[in-house]
C-alpha cells in the first residue's frame, strides 16, 4: 500500500512539474521593439529596423481594411514583454508576424522539444476564436500551415501546437516562421502574447490521459 502511494504520489509531483513548466526555448519573448501607432485604413506597417530573433529578423505588418467605413483604428506592436494585438470596435484587421533568415535553426533541440508553445496574458473575446491565427514553418522552400484556436477570455491562455502537425517540414532546419492573423468576421477582439516558443512539455490532453492510465494501472495492481 505505501509502495502504490508513494507511486502515486511521484508521479502527480512530475506531472505537476510537467504541466507548469515554460517552453524551453523562447523564439521570441517581445521584450524589444515598440507599439505600433494607430493606423489608418488600408495601411500596413513593415519596420526597417528588425529584431533579431534566434539569429535572423523578426518583421510585423498590419492591415486595416476600414470595412465599416467609419472607424481607423488598429495596431500591432510590442510592449513590456507582451505582443499587442488592438482593433476597433467595427474594425477588422489582417496582418502577423515573421520570423526570418533563420538559416537552418534546429527547433527541435536535438530532439528534445516537442511542441509549439503561446502564452496568452490577456484575451478580450467571450468565445475561442478558431481559424483567426496561422502558426507556419519553412524549410528548404517547403511551408507548412496549421490554424490555431485563440482560447475564450475564461479559458487557459497556454496554448500547445505538436511539431507532428508539421511533418512535412524538417522542424531541424528552419528557415523562418510565421504568426498570421485575419480577424475578418471578428472585430474589436484583441489579444496579448507573451512569449511564443517551443517546448518539450507534452499537450494538456496527452497528460491528462498519461494520468489516468497511471492511476488505472496503480488501482488495478491494488486490487489484486
Amino acid at each position: 500500500m505505501k509502495k502504490i502511494t508513494s507511486a502515486l504520489l511521484s508521479f502527480f509531483v512530475v506531472l505537476a512539474l510537467s504541466i507548469g513548466a515554460e517552453a524551453q526555448l523562447v523564439i521570441d519573448d517581445f521584450n524589444s521593439g515598440t507599439t505600433t501607432a494607430q493606423l489608418g485604413a488600408g495601411t500596413s506597417s513593415s519596420p526597417n529596423a528588425s529584431v533579431g530573433i534566434l539569429g535572423g529578423n523578426r518583421i510585423d505588418s498590419v492591415v486595416v481594411p476600414n470595412l465599416s467605413g467609419a472607424e481607423f483604428f488598429g495596431s500591432l506592436g510590442f510592449n513590456n514583454g507582451n505582443l499587442i494585438l488592438s482593433q476597433g470596435s467595427q474594425d477588422e484587421i489582417i496582418g502577423g508576424i515573421e520570423y526570418n533568415g533563420l538559416n537552418g535553426t534546429d527547433l527541435t533541440g536535438g530532439g528534445a522539444f516537442q511542441n509549439f508553445l503561446l502564452d496568452f496574458t490577456s484575451l478580450d473575446s467571450p468565445d475561442p476564436l478558431p481559424g483567426v491565427l496561422q502558426l507556419s514553418v519553412t524549410s528548404g522552400g517547403v511551408t507548412q500551415s496549421q490554424n490555431i484556436t485563440i482560447p475564450d477570455q475564461n479559458s487557459s491562455t497556454e496554448v500547445s501546437v505538436n511539431f507532428s502537425n508539421f511533418g512535412d517540414v524538417d522542424l531541424a532546419a528552419v528557415d523562418s516562421v510565421a504568426l498570421q492573423f485575419d480577424f475578418t468576421g471578428n472585430p474589436g477582439r484583441d489579444l496579448q502574447l507573451g512569449s511564443f516558443g517551443v517546448s518539450a512539455v507534452p499537450e494538456p490532453g496527452s497528460l491528462t490521459f498519461l494520468s489516468c492510465a497511471v492511476t488505472a494501472m496503480l488501482l488495478r495492481r491494488r486490487r489484486k
